[in-house]
């Protein structure tokens, strides 16, 4: 037990005091009955309690209490906050990674397009080569081995 008393311990052990006698005067002024004697009684003994009761220490617990639940529900609060974000946070990398396969799948397409366009440049110029009378140049497009429709039609051009 802490037996240590501030100031506002002892003031409120004063005033409790003060109270508990002028009642404790009050009563008894008038004529003693057992009802007035067991009641004075009854004072004593509250009084007794109240200088043992530790008035400070609990109203601090109450208070801190209050605090408690007041930081509880803050934190309920926040927790509650955090769970929205993570879920849009899970949402947008969901979306990121959808968006990447679709970057992923086009720049796969455009690498089929530039490989495409690459060769047309390259049979081009070996027409024009060809068509100056350049005969390696002939000779290459002759040989020249593709599986595509577009290619084969451009090299039969010739």
């Amino acid at each position: 037990m802490n037996w240590e008393i501030t100031w506002f311990g002892i003031l409120i052990r004063l005033i409790v005091t003060v109270v508990a006698v002028w009642l404790f005067i009050r009563l008894l002024r008038e004529k003693f009955t057992t009802a007035r004697v067991n009641a004075a009684v009854l004072v004593l003994i509250a009084l007794g309690v109240l200088w043992l009761a530790d008035i400070e220490g609990a109203t601090r617990l109450v208070f801190l209490g209050i605090e408690i639940d007041k930081r509880v529900e803050k934190a309920e609060d926040i927790l509650g906050r955090l769970s929205n974000v993570e879920k849009v946070a899970q949402n947008t990398k969901n979306n990121l990674q959808n968006i990447q396969k679709e970057a992923s799948k086009t720049v796969s397409e455009l690498s089929i397009l530039i490989d495409k366009e690459t060769k047309i440049f390259e049979i081009q110029k070996l027409q024009n080569k060809a068509s100056d009378g350049d005969f390696n140049a002939y000779e290459s497009l002759k040989n020249y081995q593709s599986d595509d429709l577009e290619l084969i039609e451009l090299l039969n051009r010739l």
